[in-house]
């Protein structure tokens, strides 16, 4: 049995800093998107339990997204994709993330 079957991907776009360049004007940064995967285990919540937000608000959530300990946290609202193998299983924002002793949970 593998403890973690599917795989939750999602894209950060970032600025980089503005420069000034040979004739003294100033210029934009970059655009940089970089995309972010980890492993993991999802379950549905088919009970309708909510979970408290960043903002102590409860939320209904669609799945819990179980994850190893060491990946890079979700940011509050970004949009994910849970895919097991070529096929996406489940999407949406992420409205919780919490980093535990030993792994992570993420609420979608």
């Amino acid at each position: 049995m593998v403890r973690f079957p599917q795989v939750i991907r999602y894209k950060t776009v970032t600025q980089g800093e503005a420069y000034q360049n040979a004739d003294g004007d100033w210029v934009a940064g970059d655009i940089v998107e970089t995309e972010v995967s980890a492993e993991c285990r999802i379950e549905p919540n088919g009970k309708g339990d909510r979970t408290p937000n960043q903002d102590g608000v409860l939320v209904e959530y669609g799945f819990t997204v179980y994850m190893p300990g060491d990946v890079v946290a979700i940011p509050f609202g970004q949009y994910v994709e849970v895919f097991e193998g070529l096929n996406i299983v489940a999407k949406g924002e992420c409205k919780r993330f919490h980093r535990f002793q030993r792994n992570c949970q993420a609420w979608v």
